[in-house]
Order: C-alpha cells, then structure tokens, then sequence
C-alpha cells in the first residue's frame, strides 16, 4: 500500500466537513452501553482520559460520571470543536497523541478511553507505542476501554460477489468494486496478524487497522495487560474468550486491566 497513513488519515481527521459530522454526533453504541454499564462501577469517581475524542460524541456522558475528565485529540480542528460544543469545560480538551502522552505523569488515570476504534487509524509501529503509553498513565489496577476492527471480517467482503441480502444490490456491487480496488494489493487475509485496509469510512478516506483476535490479546499482554472482557459491537452483549476468539464481527469493545 503506497500511501503515508499518517498523512493520509490524519488529514480525514482534519478535514471541516468529517469534524462537522463528529461534532453533531451523541450517539452511544450498543457495545458501548453494554461495555459502559458493565464498567459503571469504575468510571463513577474516576480520574478518566478520553482519547481520540472527535468532535466529543463520548465527553458528555463522561463528564457526567468522572470526578476529573480530560479530553484529548491529535487533530486541532477536533479540539476545537470540542472546546465550542462544552464552552464551559472547554480547558478539559486539549491536542495530544495518543502515541506520546507527556503531559501526564505515571499512574495519572483511573480509566482511559479510545472509542470508536481511534486506535485503528495509527501505524503498527504507533500503535504498539499507544499501548505502552496507556499502560504508564494508568494507576494499578485501572482499566483500558477501547473498540477495535478484527480481520475475520473482511474474508466476506474480499468475497467475489456482492451480498445477496443487500436492500441496495447495486450500492453494495459497486462499494464492493471499489474496495477490492483499493486493497488489491492486500494479502493472506486469513493469516496475516493484521492487515491495513482502505474500507468504506468517510469514502475510502481512511486507512484501517484490523487484527486478528489473537492479535488483539496478544498486543494487550506484550503492554502489560491482563483480565481482559469482550463485547459486542451491534448488540448490547458481553462475549467469552472463546466468542471473540471466533468472532466475524466488524469491530468488537475491550476492557483491559493493568
């Protein structure tokens, strides 16, 4: 894949009309609520950083259950639109990577957040470095939540034809087109241990992360991570190991313990 991710998504992430639609956003997902509600406990009271922030879809909900909050994002325009949409906590938000979290001391949250598969849109290598840093600013004993993409879903959509069930035959034949023709050179789906791909998000203006399950696990535990519980993206539903480890769901939720 001849593209510079950084740039690439990075630039998505910055674009007026994609921070526009992030700052109309308050919807909760059915994983999140589930994985939310199941984690309650720990978020009231809690010394909480949320990551990725976008235009502060999760912030609200948040603010309302941490004693302290604080909201970052890598792309400026996202801040922005967070410090306009919660004036009155607008010096809760503030630019940061997820990759170098320096404005934070070790063991500085009780929670950290990366929703709606932010993680995703960082290269392997910053990806492995986010991880780390989210292990050093959590306490003992505190509790990463995050969505993720899984490869095991993509083996439909690399599939020939288009999907017999669509109420768009046509809509799904052509965006199936179009994404065979931006991953063409993508290989050993089935194997690889993750596979960056140019799907559908923001009309193929995103370059993915998806992983293998064991991928994910294995990831969490190299950064110091233990006690791991999984979630359903489409439906409110907590998943076994095993359940997730078979999963073909398009992304699924992580709470992972230090």
């Amino acid at each position: 894949m001849n593209i510079d991710i950084e740039s690439f998504n990075s630039a998505t992430y910055r674009n007026s009309a994609i921070v526009g639609q992030y700052m109309r956003r308050d919807d909760i997902l059915p994983g999140e609520r589930c994985l939310f509600g199941a984690t309650r406990d720990r978020l009231l009271g809690a010394d909480l950083l949320d990551i990725g922030v976008g235009g502060g879809r999760t912030s609200r909900l948040m603010l309302d259950l941490a004693r302290s909050y604080t909201g970052i994002d890598y792309s400026p325009q996202m801040v922005d639109a967070c410090r306009k949409r919660f004036p009155d906590h607008a010096d809760l938000f503030r630019e940061a990577d997820a990759r170098n979290l320096a404005f934070a001391e070790d063991d500085s949250f009780d929670i950290v957040i990366f929703s709606f598969n932010g993680i995703d849109y960082i290269p392997h290598e910053g990806r492995l470095q986010a991880l780390a840093e989210i292990r050093r600013v959590l306490r003992p004993g505190g509790l990463f939540l995050f969505s993720t993409h899984l490869t095991p879903s993509l083996l439909s959509r690399f599939a020939p034809t288009a999907n017999p069930n669509s109420d768009n035959w046509l809509k799904d034949w052509r965006l199936r087109l179009l994404f065979h023709w931006f991953n063409i050179r993508v290989k050993d789906i089935d194997t690889a241990p993750y596979s960056l791909i140019r799907d559908a998000s923001h009309s193929f203006r995103l370059v993915t992360y998806y992983s293998q399950p064991q991928t994910v696990i294995d990831q969490l535990s190299d950064a110091g991570f233990d006690r791991l519980r999984f979630f359903s993206n489409y439906e409110e539903r907590e998943l076994t190991r095993e359940e997730f480890l078979k999963t073909r769901l398009n992304w699924a939720y992580l709470a992972a313990s230090t």
